[in-house]
């Protein structure tokens, strides 16, 4: 009957040690533990935040390249309204005020597209130099 009563025991004590462990780490402070959290999570928001910052940037550029590229595709409609005009020219018909009219509207949208190039031109410089400096 030793062995039973030392088995007992045993059982007792890992009991009383197992409830002493859990008071023991209820009652512990753990406002470092929580404190470092918030400081980890805050690291990581402005982490994210700075790389929502670079999308953004990137998506003005991308923004003012597909202004650009709408641009040009306009300019070359008009250009190919411009050919075919110059090519139905006739004996009776003369659409002089039309290609003329097309030759400018053609030069404004030259103006409009050299302007929003050198405008990107700048951001894209400005952009380099910021990464330069940082």
């Amino acid at each position: 009957m030793v062995p039973y009563g030392d088995t007992v025991l045993r059982y007792f004590l890992a009991r009383q040690a197992i409830i002493l462990l859990i008071q023991v780490l209820y009652s512990m402070d753990r406002t470092r533990e929580f404190l470092q959290c918030v400081r980890d999570t805050a690291v990581a928001s402005s982490a994210v935040s700075s790389s929502i910052a670079k999308v953004k940037s990137r998506s003005a550029f991308q923004e003012a390249a597909g202004e650009i590229a709408r641009g040009v595709h306009r300019t070359t409609q008009t250009l190919n309204k411009l050919s075919k005009l110059v090519q139905r020219q006739g004996l009776f018909d003369d659409p002089t005020q039309e290609i003329n009219a097309l030759i400018f509207r053609v030069k404004q949208e030259l103006g409009e597209l050299n302007s929003k190039c050198d405008s990107a031109q700048q951001y894209v410089d400005g952009q380099k130099s910021k990464r330069g400096s940082a």
